[in-house]
């Protein structure tokens, strides 16, 4: 007897596959679920094919009033404007200027060599460009180097394309330097505490600063044509929409006066534009002291450099009360909102000059994972919460996302790694898409939500940023690498075959009282022209019992049916593709099932 299999949208890997009653779906990768049915995710295409320095952590889309496309890409290194078909270096210059005589030290054979600098302020990693100098020891060091270590707060080493052919002292005495802006870490520390920060740092019995193990973390915005961006931790830097220009620090006026903190976690820009930071070391009095990690600041409307308030302008601050650090803003059609680690503040814009904006706390115990895990959709804002619960903010207060595939999300995510974190919008499909590491040191999975039927789909991906269709025709994805790609715009992997398949969880007759017998499946998809897909049944007599695993079929366009003999109490069916231009979407499959025996 036929039987149409009620496949049921969104996986579920939170339940047992054997406690679910209907056709559900118990595991998925490159699956979606759109108008009640599962279908294939968009394939994608390589935009970009050299690779960037350092690991991207964050994406930023913007025009021009020329309608010129920008997008921004901060790795932990350095930070990048894709325009034009090419990367373009905007990372500050944080230092410049000559070294001391003969500031270069080499050793035959080596290619290792030590630089002299009094008081140079740099880390390993960090990027330094000599230029004007001799060459010393057969080297020519006038180009660029990354610090391989730091010897002391004088010396530090730098490799050499080559060994060196002589040990000699040397460069002569006009070698001109440029630093780049200090580097971030790649990846988390787990378990800071006890000996957080290096060797010798601070005073005996003292608190140790954590930020510098902090992986790095980038905040970014738009104000009028120019980019705004801040490396958690750094100052705020702005880049004026000039390939051939480096960001500069917004930190001092034209007399040298502080006009605003050099320490900041993060940034962003609210629609009745104003400039948050979101902790600092700084406070609206332009008193510089310690970093307070729950100092809420705005800048001056319309004015990204003025934090200081005066009686005649709308900056100001507050201090929260509810968390330990602010981990990020942004703005809804609604409201602004101030993300802490364990709360969440609305901050609603009053205009007033002795009373700019009312900040309240809007909800407890829902603190943001990172930086990047949340996505705005028009009043609403979804992100993923360091309580192993998904959150959604629609005024009120936040409400828990019920989630079926919460524990294998949580349970299986690096918590050293939890800041990598990244959301997005990917609007075409009503989705929130959250790239997370799974046990991994970078983000290799994605969990779906689609906010429109309330499904969910999980898979695999090395991505480590995106942004959603708007300024670019499609979204835009980043890997591991700095390789940027264009999604949702084929059906195959940058022109190679891109993997999906989905599996229900068993089925039964009569709740498995009986065993049933398989004839013959009656596929029912929408395939690519051309493509295909693969059929695959695997069953079991009992829930505990050894799985076995039948040959797979293959279905095309003109495949009427698949024969089968099959006896067992328990069947489920897994749909894989595997092929260039394979494509598919789901319909109502049915199943020629007949009741057998009791054994």
């Amino acid at each position: 007897m036929l039987r149409r299999v009620p496949l049921q949208p969104g996986v579920n890997k939170d339940d047992t596959a054997y406690s679910q009653e209907t056709a559900a779906f118990v595991d998925a990768d490159h699956v979606r679920f759109r108008r009640g049915r599962a279908q294939k995710i968009g394939g994608f295409s390589a935009v970009s094919f050299d690779a960037l320095d350092g690991t991207p952590r964050g994406m930023f889309a913007w025009r021009d009033n020329a309608t010129v496309k920008y997008l921004a890409i901060h790795t932990n290194l350095r930070h990048y404007v894709w325009a034009g078909g090419a990367a373009y270096n905007i990372t500050p210059i944080r230092s410049s200027g000559t070294l001391g005589a003969n500031p270069f030290v080499t050793v035959s054979g080596s290619a290792a060599v030590t630089v002299t600098h009094t008081s140079h302020g740099l880390i390993a990693n960090d990027f330094v460009t000599f230029s004007n100098g001799d060459a010393v020891g057969g080297l020519d060091l006038d180009t660029t180097f990354q610090v391989t270590s730091v010897t002391n707060d004088n010396t530090y080493i730098i490799t050499a394309s080559s060994n060196a052919s002589s040990s000699a002292t040397g460069g002569g005495s006009s070698v001109g330097f440029s630093y780049e802006a200090t580097t971030g870490r790649s990846a988390g520390v787990p378990g800071l505490g006890w000996g957080t920060s290096t060797w010798n740092a601070s005073t005996w019995s003292s608190a140790r600063s954590a930020t510098g193990l902090l992986l790095r973390t980038v905040s970014s915005a738009q104000f009028g044509e120019d980019l705004l961006f801040n490396p958690r931790f750094e100052g705020l830097w702005k880049w004026p929409l000039d390939v051939t220009a480096r960001a500069t620090q917004i930190y001092q006026n034209a007399n040298s006066e502080v006009i605003a903190p050099s320490e900041i976690g993060s940034m962003f820009v609210s629609p009745e534009r104003h400039v948050f930071l979101l902790g600092t070391n700084m406070d609206a009095a332009g008193v510089t002291g310690t970093f307070n990690p729950m100092r809420v600041m705005f800048s001056d409307q319309e004015d990204d450099s003025t934090y200081i308030t005066t009686a005649t302008n709308l900056a100001g601050d507050v201090v929260l009360s509810e968390g330990n650090q602010l981990v990020a803003g942004t703005s809804t059609r609604l409201v602004n909102l101030l993300f802490t680690d364990t709360a969440l503040y609305t901050a609603r814009h009053i205009g007033d000059i002795d009373f700019v904006y009312d900040i309240q706390l809007a909800g407890s115990a829902c603190g943001l994972i990172s930086p990047n895990g949340f996505a705005v959709v028009d009043g609403k804002c979804f992100w993923m919460s360091n309580t192993k619960q998904f959150f959604v903010y629609a005024g009120g207060q936040p409400q828990v996302i019920q989630c079926t595939v919460q524990d294998h999300v949580f349970d299986n995510l690096s918590a050293a790694q939890r800041e990598k974190v990244y959301a997005s919008h990917n609007s075409e499909f009503n989705e929130i898409w959250w790239l997370y590491p799974h046990d991994s040191d970078e983000c290799d999975r994605y969990v779906i939500y689609n906010y429109i039927e309330n499904t969910w789909s999980i898979g695999t991906f090395d991505r480590t940023a995106m942004i959603d269709r708007g300024v670019f025709d499609v979204p835009q994805m980043v890997d591991s690498s700095g390789i940027i790609y264009a999604h949702e715009d084929s059906a195959n992997a940058n022109g190679s075959a891109f993997a999906a398949h989905i599996e229900t969880a068993p089925m039964d007759l009569e709740d498995g009282e009986r065993v049933m017998e398989l004839r013959r499946i009656i596929p029912d998809l929408i395939l690519s022209s051309g493509g295909s897909v693969d059929f695959t049944v695997k069953h079991r007599r009992y829930p505990v019992a050894t799985e076995t695993t039948e040959t797979s079929q293959q279905v095309t366009e003109t495949t009427s049916k698949l024969d089968y003999r099959v006896q067992a109490r328990q069947m489920s069916l897994r749909i894989s593709c595997n092929g260039v231009n394979d494509d598919f979407r789901l319909g109502d499959i049915r199943m020629d099932v007949t009741p057998g025996g009791y054994r």
